[in-house]
């Protein structure tokens, strides 16, 4: 069979037909499905050139970007190559996926892998969805890190945050890199040279009291890395957000903790 390539535009119906030509392909992924279908539903989708292949009588590549038509409802464009052979099936989905670390890179980012991370948490935030509540585009995590980046220095700037973080790091590894940053920067939205003091005083400890907020909060996080407690990283954002209050409020507190059973507590928001 020869070998042809066209853009085509795939509706819903379409798509349908396609997949019924999808037989002994690997397990579709419901979170991926969803993600293409969001994207799909809010006019975001792009033909990036990435084709729906076909062999003479199966499907061999696309099943995710079709199943997503078929649940979103929507019509897009794309690329479809027919004619391939069913033996190159194997050597498909092997190229490495450009990630949000690389498209930062591409425009002039450093740090990028903890950009990528900071700008996700940091989003989600704003959002006002939980602490991984959204998977974001690489196109997503561009613009929101140019959003966030500001020349002027009483401006907060999320690059110099990441980096203040790896500073911080260099003095004590107490928590995670990215909510070290993402705390930095949504703290210095409000103030950034309580922001900086903040943070200054949770890493070194110095000239805090027995009950004041970074002292506790810096003493929950040296026992949980000790005693490999794990906490997640969404619970320790918390915790940074709750000790933070505390310090705005000028309270002192004993303990410090988020309650997630039961009746559980509202995320914190930065006051």
């Amino acid at each position: 069979m020869k070998t042809t390539t066209h853009i085509e535009t795939i509706t819903p119906e379409l798509a349908s037909v396609y997949l019924s030509l999808n037989t002994n392909n690997r397990p579709t992924s419901k979170r991926q499905i969803k993600f293409l279908a969001d994207q799909m539903k809010c006019g975001q989708w792009k033909m990036t050139g990435e084709p729906i292949i076909f062999s003479e009588d199966r499907l061999l590549d696309g099943q995710h970007r079709l199943v997503a038509v078929v649940e979103s409802g929507a019509t897009i464009q794309a690329l479809v190559v027919r004619g391939i052979d069913n033996s190159a099936f194997t050597s498909m989905g092997v190229s490495k996926t450009r990630a949000a670390s690389d498209v930062l890179s591409i425009a002039g980012f450093a740090n990028t892998n903890r950009l990528a991370a900071v700008c996700r948490i940091v989003d989600n935030y704003f959002s006002g969805r939980n602490f991984r509540g959204k998977r974001h585009t690489n196109e997503e995590v561009l613009l929101i890190a140019q959003q966030y980046t500001k020349n002027s220095l009483l401006s907060p700037c999320i690059v110099e945050s990441v980096k203040n973080a790896y500073r911080l790091r260099t003095k004590a590894s107490i928590a995670p890199d990215a909510v070290v940053a993402s705390t930095h920067y949504i703290f210095s939205c409000l103030s950034i040279p309580e922001a900086n003091l903040f943070m200054e005083k949770l890493h070194t400890g110095v000239g805090l009291k027995e009950d004041d907020p970074e002292r506790v909060l810096r003493e929950r996080l040296i026992k949980n890395s000790i005693m490999k407690a794990n906490l997640s990283d969404g619970y320790i954002f918390a915790l940074f957000i709750k000790c933070w209050n505390g310090r705005r409020k000028g309270q002192t507190i004993k303990q410090l903790r988020v309650r997630e059973e039961g009746n559980a507590e509202a995320a914190p928001i930065a006051i």
